[in-house]
């Protein structure tokens, strides 16, 4: 998940992918139209957590563990935090420069900065949006700026939160030797200390999650540090004797924070470049493989869309009601004397094979006929179909409860038989015969009509109703 002002980590799931192979299936969430935006906002937090109980339950569907691990950059680790997270399903949690304790560039004060580093980004930022006023620097438990609302809170109970910070070190060259070393302990715009700052970022003590602290360390050159200043017009004079007495200090200056910005852009571990790192993208891989080894997908066996049951036709079962083949596509068709608020109704979908017969005070689905003919339904016991004889039939369904209607009394002069059984009635048409064809058996099945609760098995005379 990205961070304030970016865009979805497209190189970072690639390079995931083409070290864990199939151990992993990945997934970019995107809110870039609203990533100026704070953590909290209905359009980042509750986004996420659907999205992320989504991807779960479709693992799960196809067969996995439904186990998920979130890799975070920047804001986009608050905004995990502010997430309501299924605890049971989220394996781990990992940061990159996320900003627990807030950035320098946040706030009121930084402004200008936070325009510059929004102009190399190539955004601007909307009226109203709050995200970089509220990334604003906050103290232990201090409340966020007014309008930002509460504070993160932490994850559930028993996660785990691994912390990578991006740790530039800016070193001063004469005539190739090297003269000293700031280390500027930031990836730019998020400190260290904020990256690993989860412990103490929230009300209280944490919520019993299980906290990790790694850092990705860089060095960035002073010549092309000067050359990156002047792109972006952060004033460079004085740098090392201001930023070194401001650094020894602990004292996030403006020189400082200018230094740090210009940093960000030539070194490997800054805060843009921090997610697709090679260096930082090892160590997300290392905590990956120290989690147990995922359940392998099992694909699960899809229904079988002409199967027949006594309780169901492929995927869709008696126990299915209005409301269910309203979200299918299907519609109210009403019946042939009454229209659609007629006590019994025939719900259908133009193009689909199957219609329901429907109880409408109840909603429940009566029957589900084979309304089109279809000649390719057969049924999950003894395989009988279309063209299957009477006496297949009978052997098939010796053990249950056999109805034959042989007298022309299947509805519309036609001859059938209903097989009673759990959970339903199957019933199948005949084909015109002599009388010892169906005494002997040798009578042939033209199709399956359909399935119904007892009482209600789709004939030729009705569909359930």
């Amino acid at each position: 998940m990205h961070g304030w002002g970016g865009k979805p980590l497209t190189k970072t799931t690639e390079m995931l992918r083409d070290k864990l192979g199939d151990r992993i299936s990945t997934f970019a969430f995107d809110y870039f139209p609203w990533s100026l935006y704070w953590a909290s906002d209905k359009h980042i937090a509750p986004c996420l957590a659907q999205y992320i109980n989504d991807v779960s339950q479709a693992h799960d569907k196809a067969g996995g563990d439904g186990k998920v691990v979130l890799v975070t950059h920047s804001m986009g680790g608050l905004a995990t935090r502010y997430a309501t997270l299924p605890a049971d399903k989220v394996l781990r949690v990992i940061t990159l420069g996320t900003p627990h304790l807030g950035s320098p560039l946040g706030g009121t004060a930084a402004a200008d900065l936070r325009e510059t580093l929004l102009t190399h980004m190539g955004r601007e930022e909307p009226p109203g949006a709050s995200g970089g006023h509220c990334l604003a620097w906050h103290e232990r438990e201090a409340p966020l700026l007014e309008g930002c609302g509460p504070l993160p809170p932490y994850l559930p109970h028993g996660v785990t939160i691994s912390q990578i910070a991006g740790d530039i070190t800016v070193d001063r060259t004469l005539f190739g030797f090297h003269l000293y070393s700031l280390p500027l302990s930031t990836d730019g715009v998020v400190p260290v200390s904020s990256a690993h700052g989860y412990a103490t970022s929230g009300v209280g003590p944490p919520s019993g999650a299980k906290v990790q602290s790694r850092s990705d360390p860089c060095r960035a050159d002073f010549a092309m540090l000067y050359a990156a200043a002047m792109q972006i017009n952060v004033p460079t004079l004085l740098f090392d004797y201001i930023t070194m007495q401001d650094l020894q200090r602990g004292d996030r200056s403006l020189a400082v924070n200018g230094l740090s910005l210009a940093a960000m852009l030539i070194a490997a571990c800054g805060h843009l470049d921090l997610p697709a790192d090679p260096k930082a993208i090892d160590q997300v891989v290392e905590m990956i493989k120290e989690l147990p080894a995922a359940v392998p997908v099992q694909p699960k066996p899809t229904a079988d869309a002409s199967e027949v049951r006594f309780d169901g036709i492929g995927e869709f079962s008696l126990a299915l009601t209005a409301a269910d083949l309203l979200a299918h596509g299907y519609v109210n068709k009403g019946n042939l004397y009454e229209g659609p608020d007629a006590p019994c109704v025939r719900y259908a979908h133009d193009g689909h094979p199957l219609d329901f017969s429907v109880e409408s005070p109840s909603g429940r689905v009566l029957a589900i006929s084979n309304s089109s003919g279809d000649k390719t339904l057969h049924t999950h016991v003894g395989n009988i179909r279309a063209n299957s004889t009477l006496n297949e039939l009978r052997t098939a369904f010796s053990g249950h409860q056999i109805e034959e209607h042989l007298d022309h009394d299947f509805g519309q002069g036609t001859n059938g038989v209903i097989v009673n059984g759990p959970g339903g009635s199957i019933a199948f048409g005949l084909a015109d015969a002599s009388p010892a064809d169906y005494t002997t058996g040798r009578a042939r099945i033209t199709y399956l009509n359909g399935v119904g609760i007892r009482g209600h098995a789709p004939t030729s005379a009705e569909d359930g109703c």
